[in-house]
């Protein structure tokens, strides 16, 4: 820290620059478990397409309403968990950014 200047990765930011700060859940297993939501519902709705495309059936027919629901569920489910990896502590408020003046 220098002139009212907090050094991260050797870029300089300004203390009043900052407006959150991030923090990690460790341990959490929030992202890898909701990625793999995400993709197994995406999969299935290709599984599904192509499954559909194989036998010849209409459009209308590919996806029944229990396996849209269940595609759609595991798509939102995977995404707030992968949301809820990350905690985010903003400035302002209810936090405060607080600094210590280091004399040599």
């Amino acid at each position: 820290m220098r002139h009212d200047s907090i050094f991260l990765d050797g870029q300089p930011w300004h203390y009043k620059e900052i407006a959150n700060i991030r923090r990690v859940r460790m341990r959490s297993g929030f992202l890898m478990i909701g990625t793999g939501m995400m993709y197994a519902g995406g999969g299935f709705l290709v599984l599904s397409a192509v499954d559909g495309l194989y036998r010849g059936d209409q459009f209308k027919d590919w996806y029944t309403s229990a396996g849209l629901i269940t595609a759609g569920v595991l798509v939102v489910g995977g995404y707030f968990l992968r949301k809820a990896f990350f905690i985010k502590y903003r400035i302002g408020r209810k936090y405060t950014l607080q600094y210590l003046v280091l004399k040599k």
